[in-house]
């Protein structure tokens, strides 16, 4: 017990007299400190508001966006990696397996799929296309089956 007994705080006393002897005289200020506070908290509360509604939305669907009736689509080659544009007549176009399709999608330019945490192909679409990545208005579609028609307005995948 001695042991326990040298580590016992030298200064109890000192600061159980300090308090007693002001704790008389100065409660009216702690709770004016108190009211304070809260009107600080409540402020925090109404600036946090803002970045809640600037949050990015929980997902985004990425549709096809062929603006005009004529549309050029660039395309690569898997195999040999040779770079053409394609024209998308009357607002569709066949796509052919072993290509990527940069497909003009109607979401932001400024939206990336590699800031989200991945590209979910609709059920409709998956056992025709694969979505690699979407950016700068674009979206990289390779088809999975040859001669698969895509439209305007068709929904490809979405972001989440």
């Amino acid at each position: 017990m001695s042991n326990l007994d040298s580590l016992k705080d030298p200064f109890e006393d000192e600061v159980k007299n300090i308090l007693g002897e002001e704790s008389d005289e100065n409660e009216d200020e702690s709770v004016e400190m108190t009211s304070e506070a809260l009107k600080t908290e409540e402020v925090n509360i109404n600036v946090d508001n803002p970045k809640k509604e600037s949050e990015k939305p929980d997902y985004i669907p990425i549709c096809v966006d062929f603006p005009k009736h004529a549309t050029p689509v660039e395309c690569i080659i898997t195999a040999t990696g040779y770079h053409d544009k394609i024209a998308a007549s009357g607002r569709e176009l066949r796509l052919l397996q072993n290509r990527l399709y940069m497909i003009p999608v109607d979401c932001d330019k400024e939206i990336n799929s590699d800031e989200w945490s991945d590209i979910k192909v609709m059920s409709d679409m998956s056992s025709l296309i694969d979505v690699r990545y979407v950016k700068d208005g674009f979206a990289c579609v390779m088809p999975l089956t040859h001669n698969i028609k895509i439209r305007q307005g068709n929904r490809l995948a979405i972001l989440w």
